[in-house]
């Protein structure tokens, strides 16, 4: 049997998780898996994007089970495979986005039935 002191103790830990957890995140750092805002890719030290996504979300630079690579896309423009990342900037990507199987085909087509890599550049 738990004393009353330990019992309002585990309560009160308890208590202080739960606002903890809905105060996190204020620093606009991504807490899902398909995406990757600004705050993230300046989270590492990498200076491109490929290098960042490699650390940050290695999943994203998988082949698909055809051994195809995802395509990229960069402001809704389709351009390559994702070897065009290790020409971008962490600095100039404002969101990163990854999109598999239905949800890739659902926004760009059914040609893109493998993964995509949606890169949103930073305004100028």
């Amino acid at each position: 049997m738990l004393r009353l002191g330990t019992a309002r103790a585990i309560l009160a830990l308890l208590a202080i998780g739960c606002v903890a957890s809905t105060s996190a995140r204020v620093d606009n750092r991504s807490t899902t898996f398909d995406r990757l805002t600004s705050a993230d890719l300046a989270s590492v030290s990498m200076s491109t994007l490929y290098e960042a996504i490699a650390m940050l979300r290695p999943g994203f630079l998988l082949p698909n089970l055809r051994g195809e690579p995802p395509t990229v896309f960069v402001d809704g423009t389709m351009t390559s495979a994702p070897n065009i990342l290790e020409s971008m900037r962490t600095s100039d990507v404002a969101e990163v986005r990854f999109l598999r199987g239905i949800d890739a085909t659902t926004r760009h087509g059914s040609v893109h039935s493998g993964a995509i890599i949606e890169v949103k550049l930073r305004a100028r």
